[in-house]
């Protein structure tokens, strides 16, 4: 067979098995959404969050507005990311239950999603639920992916960061987000960007530009953010040497971290914290970038002139602080909407360019792209309290529509609408 032939049948082929599998999946959503009209009368309807990471937990607000309604029942899944069956079974067993501490610290209904018995994680056709929630696009096991969720359940997804950076894939164009039956984004704009991209015959659901929940908490206490004490310096852990090959290269942290911690100790009138990303100490160790007594040391002079917060436990810092300093991407937009000034460490090296959506809000930004830079910025806005980008970057969140109101009140409201809940 003529090979060019052969490459446009196998791509047909190809399609034609897309949009079968898209096609059986939008049918189990109908048939899965007219059973749960049907059998809601007198019954919560159940929602099962599904964690396999806990510090990227970003749907709190959520999960207390179903939690207070008399039409929604709430619970947790702990289960576990893939790249976690490496760990040794009492790592594992450590991780897992400070998760279910966490959340129970919380009064949030627990259910296990890993049976350490068999070994196993428990499929989503054992849990009961008319809807799964995830958090995040990956590892996750093929017993609880979207695809083999949509035999029993509705799935849904919001994202716990908004992709500012690359080419849109990690935040739209992955099987997963192809399976869901409903992906909420930041707004409508990110909403109608990610809609021309897409085919009707690849994608089973639908996307929504409703909000972010992880912006719910900032949002719902906007009253207390002219109370502002602390400086954060939060800094990633994607460095860019031989030894963390990564996609992103964000991380300017082999030529701003020392200067940063210099800069605080000269300026102990201010009060600092120190929030680095949570990878970042095991990558300077495994890159060999750092050795473990310059690691140490490090981490031991932040905590002497400052806070060290080693949590997920970030958002009442970002509500007391008065500005940021960082290069982490999934902290840009979340801080911009608490409308305070942040200082962007952008690396040389970076791989991607900013998103035309995001781009406004990059040039909100007090960027600096070098170490003489570093200080002149760091005096303007940190000593001198210089905001001269305030009123542009209030223009700009008012554009974009961020704080108006709580993306998980829209979300439940969204919901109570397809599933004919009054």
């Amino acid at each position: 067979m003529n090979m060019n032939l052969y490459k446009i049948l196998r791509a047909i082929f190809y399609r034609l098995a897309l949009i079968c599998r898209t096609l059986t999946i939008r049918f189990r959503y109908g048939y899965n959404l007219k059973r749960i009209r049907q059998e809601r009368s007198g019954k919560k309807i159940r929602v099962a969050f599904l964690v396999n990471e806990v510090a990227k937990w970003k749907a709190q607000s959520l999960y207390d507005l179903m939690s207070a309604s008399n039409r929604y029942e709430p619970f947790i899944v702990l289960t576990f990311a893939d790249r976690d069956w490496s760990l040794p079974d009492n790592q594992m067993r450590e991780k897992y239950f400070q998760g279910k501490a966490y959340f129970q610290a919380r009064h949030m209904k627990v259910v296990d999603g890993y049976d350490f018995d068999t070994k196993k994680v428990v499929s989503v056709s054992d849990l009961g639920c008319d809807i799964v929630w995830y958090q995040q696009p990956w590892c996750y096991a093929e017993e609880q992916r979207p695809d083999i969720a949509s035999i029993w359940a509705l799935t849904c997804y919001i994202p716990y960061f908004v992709v500012n950076y690359g080419d849109y894939d990690m935040d739209y164009g992955q099987q997963f987000h192809h399976d869901l039956w409903s992906h909420f984004i930041l707004n409508s704009s990110w909403a109608r960007a990610y809609s021309r991209m897409s085919h009707w015959w690849s994608y089973a659901g639908r996307l929504l530009g409703l909000g972010h929940t992880g912006l719910d908490y900032i949002i719902s206490r906007r009253d207390e953010l002219r109370h502002s004490d602390f400086v954060i310096y939060a800094p990633h852990w994607s460095i860019d040497c031989p030894g963390n090959k990564n996609a992103e290269n964000y991380s300017t942290f082999l030529w701003t971290g020392r200067p940063m911690l210099e800069y605080a100790k000269t300026h102990r009138e201010v009060k600092w914290v120190f929030k680095p990303h949570p990878t970042l100490r095991k990558i300077l160790h495994t890159s060999g970038a750092w050795t473990d007594e310059e690691i140490d040391a490090y981490y031991k002079e932040w905590d002497a002139i400052g806070k060290v917060c080693l949590t997920g436990e970030y958002q009442d810092l970002f509500l007391h602080s008065k500005a940021m300093v960082t290069d982490c991407g999934s902290f840009l937009t979340e801080y911009f909407a608490t409308g305070k000034p942040l200082i962007h460490l952008v690396s040389p090296t970076v791989k991607f360019t900013p998103h035309e959506l995001s781009r406004k809000m990059f040039e909100s930004f007090y960027q600096v792209r070098s170490l003489r830079e570093l200080p002149c910025v760091l005096d303007q806005i940190v000593l001198n309290g210089e905001d001269v980008k305030c009123s542009e970057r209030k223009n700009i969140l008012r554009d974009m529509h961020l704080g108006e109101s709580s993306a998980a009140k829209k979300i439940l409201e969204h919901l109570d609408s397809m599933l004919c809940i009054k």
